[in-house]
């Protein structure tokens, strides 16, 4: 494995936990929005 191939994979890895926060986050606005009805 080159180091080039290695850095790609953890800038995916890193831009998919990203992406993962981001879709935790908002499904947490949306169940207290849902609660504060």
């Amino acid at each position: 494995m080159s180091c080039r191939y290695l850095t790609r994979k953890k800038f995916l890895k890193t831009i998919l936990n990203q992406i993962d926060l981001k879709f935790l986050i908002c499904q947490l606005q949306v169940a207290t929005r849902k609660n504060k009805l």
